[in-house]
């Protein structure tokens, strides 16, 4: 069943995009629109949650996993209830989320001197890089970039065991500017 659908969400992709020659997209979107009056196209209503959601965090402010210092005085102004957390080793294990917040901002104190621009990696255990993130945003002058996450997928990500490694991107390579415990 998960094929078909990953099937369906890739077939309603090449015609949102204009994959399709003329007639076969056509003949795709009589299907669809037949499919969805009868309530019988999921793969449109994931779509269409999708959206949704990106927008919803677009208008929260949230969207964005790494902010500038402004951004973050944005949110703390706004009707969100944010935690905010300083990012320290030797305190760690010891920050709790608010059962209230929102959202986590988590402000990483780094030597930003002269770098232009930053990538972010999200290391599991076994030191293979789970995610990567490039263009990172950060503000130099605050020494710091602040990471941005919806407070319940902070609490989730928070169980699992990992680390992040920031990277300088310069023009000979990447340098290595800090490796982070996270959990």
């Amino acid at each position: 069943m998960k094929d078909a659908f990953e099937a369906s969400l890739a077939q309603l992709e090449d015609y949102v995009r204009g994959h399709q020659p003329e007639e076969q997209a056509e003949d795709y979107e009589l299907d669809l629109f037949q499919r969805a009056l009868a309530g019988q196209a999921p793969e449109l209503q994931f779509r269409s949650r999708v959206a949704a959601t990106v927008r919803s965090l677009g208008e929260r402010g949230t969207l964005n996993l790494y902010l500038t210092r402004a951004e973050v005085d944005q949110l703390l102004a706004s009707k969100l209830s944010v935690a905010f957390l300083e990012y320290d080793p030797q305190t760690l294990g010891q920050f709790e989320i608010p059962a209230d917040a929102e959202v986590l901002v988590t402000k990483v104190p780094l030597d930003l001197r002269d770098v232009t621009e930053v990538e972010v990696e999200v290391v599991a255990e076994d030191g293979r890089t789970v995610k990567r993130m490039p263009d990172v945003a950060f503000d130099a002058e605050a020494g710091a970039f602040y990471a941005c996450c919806e407070a319940e997928l902070a609490r989730v990500a928070s169980s699992t065991r990992r680390s992040t490694r920031v990277w300088s991107i310069e023009p000979s390579g990447r340098r290595l500017l800090a490796e982070l415990p996270v959990a």
